[in-house]
Parts: C-alpha cells; sequence; structure tokens
C-alpha cells in the first residue's frame, strides 16, 4: 500500500510539470461540453475515476466499468455551472443481459440560457446591443461493457451529439472505448480510456474536430474503507492533466471526497483552482452526491447528483 500511493504521488507530481504554457491549438475543438466533468462523485475525486468507476457515472469515464455497476442504477446531475449555464446528465443501468454484458445509457445537456447580442463600431469597440441568441448542447450516449476475462473488461459507448447557436444547428456520432485490467486477489485496477473519437462537427458551414482524449488511470481500492486514484490525460487541444483523488467511508451513511486536477488552467486561474472537494450521503437505496470545484475569478461551482438503486 505504501509502495502504491509513493508511486502515484510522483506520477502526480512530475508529470504535472508539463502543463505550464497554452497550447497552441487551445480552443479550437468543436463540442466543447464534452470536456466538462459530468458527476459530483468523480469530480469531488478531481476526476480521478477512470479506473476506479463502479457506479452510473462510469458511463461518461470509462464504458468498462458497467459491468461493476448494480442493475436497474438511475443516475442524475445538476450544476449552475459558472453562474449562467444549466448543465446536467441523466443515466440508467439497464439489468445484466443473458450473455453477461452490461448496457448503460445517458444523456448531457447544457443550456446557455438567453445571452445579450453587441455590435461593434469601426473601431471594433462596443457599438450597443442587437438583442439576444440561446444556445445548448447536448450529447445521447449508448454504452455497453462485457467482462472477457477474470483479469480483463472491455466497454465502449455510441455518442450522438448536438449544437445550437440560435438558427445553426450541428450534429455528429463519436465513439468511446475503455477497458480495465485488475487481478481477482489485488487491490489495485488499470484502465485506460479514449473518448470522443469521431466525425468532424459542422455549425456555420465550418467544420471543428471533436475533443479526442486519451487518458491512463491507476486506481487502489480497500473495500468498505477509501479508494485512491490517479488519472492521467490528453486532450487534442491541451497539454497533460494529471488528477488524484480518493473518497473516505466514515461508516454506512457518509462519505468523505477530496482530490486536486493539476492542468494548463492552473497557471491562468491560480493553484487553488485545481483543488476539488465532495462528500455523499447514503439511504435505503438513494445516495445524494456533492462536489465543490472553485473557479478562480468565477467563483466557485457546485454540483449535485442523485444516485437511486434497488428501487424496483
Amino acid at each position: 500500500m505504501r509502495k502504491f500511493i509513493f508511486t502515484v504521488l510522483l506520477l502526480f507530481v512530475f508529470t504535472g510539470l508539463s502543463s505550464a504554457s497554452v497550447h497552441d491549438r487551445a480552443g479550437t475543438s468543436g463540442a466543447a461540453f464534452l470536456n466538462i466533468g459530468v458527476g459530483a462523485r468523480p469530480l469531488g475525486m478531481a476526476g480521478a475515476y477512470t479506473a476506479l468507476g463502479d457506479d452510473i457515472n462510469t458511463l461518461f469515464w470509462n464504458p468498462a466499468g458497467l459491468s461493476l455497476t448494480r442493475d436497474k442504477e438511475i443516475g442524475l446531475m445538476y450544476s449552475r455551472w459558472l453562474e449562467t449555464v444549466d448543465y446536467g446528465m441523466l443515466a440508467y443501468k439497464f439489468p445484466e443481459t443473458g450473455w453477461g454484458g452490461h448496457v448503460g445509457a445517458g444523456l448531457i445537456y447544457l443550456d446557455m440560457g438567453t445571452i445579450e447580442s453587441t455590435l461593434e463600431d469601426e473601431q471594433g469597440l462596443y457599438g450597443g446591443r442587437d438583442g439576444t441568441f440561446s444556445g445548448s448542447d447536448l450529447a445521447l450516449i449508448t454504452g455497453y461493457s462485457q467482462k472477457l476475462t477474470d483479469e480483463f473488461t472491455l466497454g465502449a459507448n455510441v455518442k450522438f451529439i448536438q449544437q445550437t447557436n440560435v438558427d445553426d444547428i450541428g450534429r455528429t456520432v463519436a465513439f468511446d472505448v475503455g477497458g480495465l485490467y485488475s487481478r481477482p486477489e489485488s487491490n489495485v485496477t488499470l484502465a485506460a480510456t479514449i473518448m470522443n473519437a469521431g466525425f468532424p462537427i459542422k455549425v456555420r458551414e465550418e467544420s471543428f474536430q471533436l475533443p479526442l482524449k486519451i487518458t491512463g488511470g491507476v486506481g487502489y481500492r480497500e473495500p468498505e474503507e477509501f479508494n485512491i486514484g490517479l488519472d492521467i490525460s490528453k486532450n487534442i487541444d491541451d497539454f497533460l492533466t494529471v488528477s488524484l483523488g480518493g473518497e473516505y467511508k466514515t461508516g454506512e451513511i457518509l462519505t468523505l471526497r477530496g482530490g486536486y486536477e493539476y492542468g494548463n488552467k492552473i497557471s491562468e486561474m491560480g493553484f487553488i483552482s485545481g483543488a476539488r472537494i465532495g462528500f455523499s450521503v447514503l439511504w435505503e437505496g438513494l445516495k445524494f452526491d456533492y462536489s465543490l470545484a472553485p473557479h478562480g475569478d468565477l467563483g466557485l461551482t457546485h454540483k449535485a447528483g442523485l444516485i437511486l438503486y434497488d428501487l424496483f
């Protein structure tokens, strides 16, 4: 156990040092809402969840984890993101198939509400108001997971993605693939995912690549006590991001979470912006999750979620 924690800390420190400047492709991807984390539980651990996912949230992080979830599990999340944007998810884990496969389905939505449109004068300065406009994003996801051996599990998602900006609508299809490896007698799990691999999305006659993301993760589970995870990820338009987080079960009801995400935004928003905290309360088949994340001068982001199981 001590060797595992020491190795995780070394990887966290030395790999994180690569994020020191703005990537030359920053902001060039389409469907950027796919970069926003989903689920109050994983976000309470700073996203160090790729190797630890065992509830319906794993549909959005590593589809291979669907094999570890309960049947007929329902997940919801809502966040008032950065003061003006409504962001949420809804997901369901179906009963296990007759051949041992596991299926989940869900959606992510983002609603930017009503935004004021402005004009520019000949000098490029503020030239007054020009009404309002609105925008929204949506992703519909279906995932499948199959345990291939006692040690290896493979999963995949299909995503239908839509972006709406005033009267312009862009649509495309993307895919996720993920794997888990763990020996039956081991507390350590290794994970890897490729997310948002698909076709460019076209909006206003211009095509944008999707935010392709590759992640490797390692997790350590001490059943009924605590979990520790480390994720190292690379997005197509950003440098490496390193996430270290965990959760501690104080008993049958309360679980405490915390973590730190080290990436390029640290240099933009300050060191504290990488910190994450959260908790969950479990009561008779219903679990309430909460996470809190600072975003520098933009304020705090709160995410609340519910997981329901064993209800029908």
